[in-house]
C-alpha cells in the first residue's frame, strides 16, 4: 500500500503515458474479469433505468458508451486523455466524445449537454477525498430524478481503505508506467457516498460465475431527498 498522496495530475499523467498500452488491452480482452461479469454487469444495470441521455465519465476508448448506445438514446463519453477519447471517437459507434479532465470539472468546467437522466462511471474513480468534490460537480448537470452509477474494484474485507499501486504485472501487453489509485471499502463508500448527499439505492456485488470471488461492486445512487 502506498503511503503518499498521488495529485489527480500525476494520476492524469499515468493515464497518458499507458493510454496506447489501454487501448490494445481492452482491444484485445486482455481483462478476464470484465469478460466473464462485470462488462455486462455494468450494461444490463444502465439499460435498467432505460436512460434517455447518458454521461460515461473516464469513458477510456469508449467501449461502455457503444455498448449502451441506441438511435433514441443519446451517449457522450468524456474522459482526461486526449488519446484515449481520439480513439473513442475514430471507433464511432453512435455516441460523441469530448475531453474533459476530472481537475477541470471540479473547478467547474462542466459537460454543456445537460441535463443527463444517468452518469456513470466504470472503474473510473481512482482518487480520496477529490472523488467526492468530483461527484459534487457533476451533480449540476444531473436530472434531479436522475441516477449515478459507480461499478469499483471490490476486495476481500480485511483490506482497508487506501492508496495502492497498480503494476500491470498480470496484463499480457507492457505498460510504462504503474498507476496509482485509491481503494474504499463498502462501508466507506457508503459513508462517504452519504455524507455528501448522495443515497444509495443499490450495493451490487458482481462475483466470478464459477469461482464465486468478488470482482467489483455496482453502486446505484440518487440524489439525496431533503
Amino acid at each position: 500500500m502506498m503511503t503518499d498522496h498521488p495529485s489527480s495530475a500525476t494520476i492524469l499523467k499515468s493515464w497518458q503515458t499507458n493510454s496506447q498500452s489501454w487501448i490494445s488491452s481492452i482491444d484485445q480482452n486482455e481483462i478476464a474479469s470484465r469478460l466473464v461479469a462485470t462488462n455486462a454487469a455494468i450494461v444490463e444495470a444502465i439499460l435498467t433505468h432505460h436512460p434517455q441521455r447518458v454521461l460515461d465519465v473516464g469513458c477510456g476508448e469508449g467501449w461502455l458508451s457503444r455498448a449502451v448506445y441506441a438511435p433514441e438514446r443519446t451517449v457522450i463519453g468524456i474522459d482526461g486523455v486526449d488519446s484515449l477519447v481520439g480513439n473513442a471517437t475514430k471507433k464511432a459507434g453512435g455516441p460523441q466524445y469530448a475531453c474533459f479532465d476530472y481537475e477541470a470539472i471540479r473547478q467547474g468546467k462542466l459537460p454543456p449537454w445537460a441535463p443527463f437522466d444517468l452518469i456513470v462511471f466504470n472503474f473510473a474513480l481512482f482518487e480520496d477525498e477529490a472523488t467526492f468534490a468530483l461527484l459534487k460537480q457533476l451533480n449540476q448537470v444531473l436530472h434531479p430524478n436522475g441516477h449515478l452509477l459507480i461499478q469499483t474494484i471490490g476486495l476481500l474485507e480485511q483490506e482497508p481503505s487506501g492508496w495502492r499501486t497498480e503494476d500491470w504485472r498480470s496484463m499480457k501487453t507492457k505498460y510504462p508506467a504503474p498507476f496509482p489509485w485509491y481503494y474504499r471499502t463498502r462501508e466507506d463508500w457508503e459513508k462517504e457516498l452519504a455524507q455528501n448527499g448522495w443515497e444509495i439505492r443499490a450495493f451490487t456485488s458482481i462475483l466470478h460465475p464459477e469461482t464465486g470471488q468478488l470482482l467489483s461492486w455496482i453502486i446505484e445512487c440518487a440524489r439525496e431527498r431533503l
